[in-house]
């Protein structure tokens, strides 16, 4: 092969690759998370409004279904995981995505028709409690590491790092400083658990994954 052909070539290749790679990079899309006010019905034709906010690599929010309060909580995913917890401490496991111009909002239960809501209404608004926070595990090598909560009148709903894995938490408060509720992983697995503050609420412990995890608000 004619040396200069072969040399022009191989220029060639290196800049395809290049631009390939330029153009990979400038079209990653980034993954969204949902966020501000959402408005619409269930399947029941009950209504639906709830205000949502990012935490870490999730999000959490509280609303009300015909005026009776609920809270949702999701880890940041193309399609989150989620769990939908109502003022009974009932907890459904939910699937939730947001459309490509963040206008409209699906949340998807096996067996039931979607609910889709959209963006716009008043924002929910919802009295805060003693579990409002964010906590960090006192030994460094725990696998609780840390855990954020919004509490909104007896609801609780957060993101929590678990086993190096972020997870979406919610739950219903049972006493003052007792709460029970669910952990909800990515992968749909889901657990348990019971927590209770300190007496001073600087602290929290959390039972239900193993040994209990003790962690120290900061």
């Amino acid at each position: 092969m004619n040396p200069y052909l072969k040399a022009t070539g191989q220029v060639f290749f290196i800049f395809c690759i290049l631009s390939f790679l330029g153009c990979t990079e400038s079209t990653l899309i980034e993954i969204q998370s949902p966020a501000g006010t959402f408005s619409g019905q269930t399947p029941e034709g009950d209504p639906i409004r709830m205000t949502l906010d990012q935490i870490d690599d999730g999000f959490r929010g509280n609303g009300t279904i015909n005026g009776t309060p609920i809270v949702i909580s999701g880890v940041r995913t193309w399609e989150a995981i989620g769990t939908l917890t109502r003022a009974d401490g009932s907890a459904d496991l939910v699937r939730i995505s947001l459309s490509s111009d963040s206008e409209s909002l699906t949340i998807r239960k096996a067996g039931q028709a979607d609910m889709v809501l959209f963006s716009g209404g008043t924002p929910v608004a919802g009295a805060s409690g003693p579990f409002t926070g964010k906590y960090r595990s006192k030994a460094p090598n725990d696998s609780l590491a840390r855990i954020t909560i919004v509490q909104t009148g007896a609801l609780i709903s957060g993101i929590a790092e678990i086993f190096n894995q972020i997870a979406a938490i919610s739950g219903q408060v049972t006493d003052s400083n007792k709460t029970r509720g669910t952990v909800t992983f990515a992968d749909e697995s889901r657990v348990m658990f019971h927590a209770e503050l300190s007496a001073d609420a600087n602290a929290i412990t959390i039972r239900g994954m193993g040994d209990p995890f003790e962690l120290e608000r900061f």
